[in-house]
């Protein structure tokens, strides 16, 4: 997600934007950067056609021939420096055998990709009648929950960085839901992007099968030669009160579980956003963009894209700590706005 960073200058506090994988304000509160416009229409194009050599998984393609799982990365105690060191040292082998998509060849497909895939998707089944253990449902979703990110070059070091994201996996052959923000973001000298799931096991990204940039949503495909471990998909996004919970990797905090419930599926007309959001209660922050969110079966029923802040405007009193002749503009509520299953259904159906 686009991050919105609050900071207090003299009295007044202000919002600034930040285009390194964290929370995405809305377009009326500031200018949104380009790229960013909730109201742009859908990404219409022809199917992706692989380039030679590239976006193909045979031998010796986009394959990461040393990628054995580590069972013990994500169960027990996580370590967060450990998993990005990981994603890092994984990626940077993807990057120096030449088997990792930059960031201009990842927009090149997102940009041409369709707004409905073209081709039949073997989705993950519905879950058997419950009831299901919590214990039982986490381990689901965190299998099919992925890390997703760019490795870049900040110039100023000799060591690359990860931007990291969220992505689920909703096929076992490599087919992965993410934020179309997240793939079309630049940090500047990107060498890549990368995808990770809870083993370790680190993926490029071979192919952008559709994409929606006004609903905020990616249909990719990850080169792997093994089958992932994928979440089913929701029919129907949930009622208002409706428990959900979030499983995402803010400010790399990796496979962090938030809960809430749903609030409401709405439009930010108000604002001329035509987009229908699904809004819930459970936090998430910079770097849970794409992200899943879950019900209590363990059903995605939605992806995190963005906060939309609501702002209030006031005068200190002469006697407050706030200065009397300066506004004060601050945050009075933050709503959570999420894809819902009705957008990620119409990319794949």
């Amino acid at each position: 997600m686009k991050r919105a960073l609050l900071s207090q200058i003299g009295y007044a506090v202000f919002i600034c934007i930040c285009v390194n994988g964290a929370t995405q304000i809305s377009a009326q509160e500031i200018a949104v950067p380009e790229g960013v416009d909730a109201t742009a229409p859908v990404i219409v194009g022809s199917t992706p056609i692989a380039t030679e050599g590239i976006a193909t998984t045979g031998p010796g393609d986009l394959i990461l021939e040393s990628n054995d799982a580590i069972p013990e990365l994500m169960s027990g105690i996580i370590d967060n420096r450990r998993v990005y060191n990981h994603f890092v040292r994984r990626g940077q082998k993807l990057i120096a055998d030449d088997r990792i998509l930059d960031d201009k060849e990842v927009l090149r497909l997102l940009e041409g990709a369709p707004r409905c895939v073209s081709r039949a998707v073997p989705l993950a089944q519905p879950l058997s009648s419950g009831p299901f253990s919590n214990d039982a449902v986490h381990e689901r979703c965190k299998k099919a929950s992925l890390m997703i990110g760019t490795l870049y070059d900040c110039g100023r070091c000799n060591n690359l960085h990860a931007n990291l994201a969220g992505a689920v996996a909703i096929s076992a052959d490599g087919i992965a839901l993410t934020n179309y923000h997240v793939l079309e973001r630049n940090e500047g000298n990107v060498k890549g992007l990368v995808a990770m799931n809870y083993q370790g096991e680190c993926f490029a990204i071979a192919e952008v099968l559709a994409a929606s940039k006004a609903n905020d949503i990616a249909l990719i495909r990850l080169a792997t030669d093994r089958p992932l471990d994928p979440v089913p998909i929701a029919k129907v996004s949930p009622k208002p009160m409706s428990p959900i919970f979030v499983l995402s990797h803010p400010h790399n905090e990796f496979f962090v579980v938030s809960t809430g419930v749903v609030s409401r599926l709405a439009k930010g007309t108000m604002t001329g956003d035509s987009t229908t959001w699904l809004e819930v209660t459970a936090e998430f922050s910079g770097g849970s963009s794409g992200s899943g969110i879950f019900n209590a079966e363990g059903e995605l029923v939605g992806l995190v894209s963005r906060i939309h802040p609501l702002f209030r405007n006031e005068r200190g009193a002469a006697d407050s700590p706030l200065r009397g002749d300066l506004p004060t503009v601050y945050v009075e509520q933050i709503l959570r706005r999420c894809v819902p299953v009705e957008s990620i259904r119409s990319l794949i159906e």
